[in-house]
């Protein structure tokens, strides 16, 4: 049974959640270095490539890129919608934020109660003064 006088460290106190946590962490700092050595191979790669690449080889490219990007603004110009339209089908009070327009809705079905400007702006973290 181990000892549970408050003089006892924690690591002799539980040996094996220290150990654990410390095999936790030793794999995740292994994965993170693994994923940063093939994110740096990986963006010389793609120089390398892109440097061979001919003018029509470019160009072709370009149209893909853009044509994927058109696309996935398309999915989530119809998710949107829907979820606008849903919003809209329910009876109950609830907020709406348009970070297009910079507005704060308080709908009640389709109906909007109130409307507020406000402006969206990075991430903060909001502390209260005692701490």
């Amino acid at each position: 049974m181990p000892d549970r006088s408050p003089n006892v460290p924690l690591h002799r106190r539980h040996p094996l959640f220290m150990w654990g946590t410390l095999a936790l962490v030793a794999l995740l700092v292994g994965a993170s270095a693994v994923v940063l050595a093939r994110g740096r191979r990986y963006a010389q790669e793609a120089a390398y490539y892109n440097a061979r690449l001919s003018g029509d080889e470019r160009a072709l490219r370009d149209r893909i890129l853009e044509a994927r990007s058109r696309h996935a603004a398309l999915g989530l110009a119809l998710l949107r919608r829907e979820l606008r339209i849903r919003s809209a089908e329910r009876r109950q009070l609830h907020l709406a934020i348009s970070l297009d327009s910079g507005y704060l809705d308080l709908r009640h079905g389709p109906v909007t109660v109130r409307r507020a400007r406000i402006q969206v702006g990075p991430d903060t973290v909001v502390r209260t003064p005692d701490g």
